[in-house]
């Protein structure tokens, strides 16, 4: 996933997700998912990427912002900036 407002470029596969600062370019970061990923998406100035069995979310800059773990089958909605898994 792009944000171009900030040049940062996040990546999932497999089980690893990596956050690049376009404007280096230099690698900011690197994290896994023990099961792998499944989505990635954008909630205003937030970026949520669920795993099969956790869910996280790091603000556009590439900062960790929380980490849950969930139990398949989940899945999330986000409303009024409130994420409900």
């Amino acid at each position: 996933m792009l944000i171009p407002e900030v040049d940062r470029l996040f990546l999932a596969a497999g089980t690893r997700l990596l956050c690049y600062d376009l404007a280096g370019p230099t690698r900011l970061w690197e994290d896994e998912a023990d099961t792998g990923f499944w989505h990635c998406s954008q909630s205003g100035d937030t970026v949520l990427i669920g795993a099969e069995l956790e869910m996280a979310a790091w603000d556009v800059s590439g900062r960790k912002l929380w980490i849950r773990f969930v139990e398949p089958p989940w899945s999330h909605s986000v409303s009024g900036g409130v994420v409900t898994l």
